[in-house]
């Protein structure tokens, strides 16, 4: 998982810049979390948070979404139906930056294709991995990596609860 990205090194000024910008203004970090995970948890514990960011794996999260590179498109509400649908599209896809393969030849037009003919649901994923000659487990495993942290994903005490779809 996120293999490609070891060979990126942080800018020099990456830790006292974060330093600054902690001291300066509200913000939470999670041990052992991404930054994109502590989103997820922050935006669904409070439904008024609005997630400002410019990745699109973030669109797997309902709620107020701004895209400081796309000013002009404002803020967009993400439903849960449209959320979960990107979720399921990158599981289908796949994403080589972030270290899963998805299905083989299957691209997120190709999953969105998929998933509006015969269904947006696990059913859907789970068989056309399965057409594909790959199992339930490597389905779970996809769908685990794309899966960005929630609130009922999260505790505190216990840590991460891993995904499960339900049946």
């Amino acid at each position: 998982y996120k293999v490609h990205r070891k060979a990126r090194r942080k800018p020099t000024c990456f830790k006292p810049l974060k330093a600054w910008v902690s001291s300066q203004f509200s913000s939470r970090t999670i041990a052992d979390l991404e930054a994109d995970d502590v989103m997820g948890i922050e935006a669904t514990a409070d439904p008024k948070s609005v997630m400002v960011t410019i990745d699109k794996d973030l669109h797997t999260i309902p709620g107020i979404h701004w895209n400081q590179n796309k000013r002009d498109e404002g803020l967009q509400e993400i439903t849960k139906d449209q959320a979960d649908r990107m979720f399921y599209m990158q599981t289908l896809a796949g994403d080589a930056v972030d270290g899963y393969s998805g299905v083989p030849g299957i691209g997120m037009v190709k999953a969105a294709k998929l998933l509006d003919t015969h269904g947006c649901s696990w059913e859907t994923v789970l068989d056309t991995y399965k057409a594909h000659g790959l199992s339930e487990d490597e389905a779970l495993m996809n769908a685990r990596c794309a899966k960005i942290l929630t609130n009922d994903l999260w505790n505190p005490k216990t840590g991460v609860k891993l995904w499960t779809p339900c049946t």
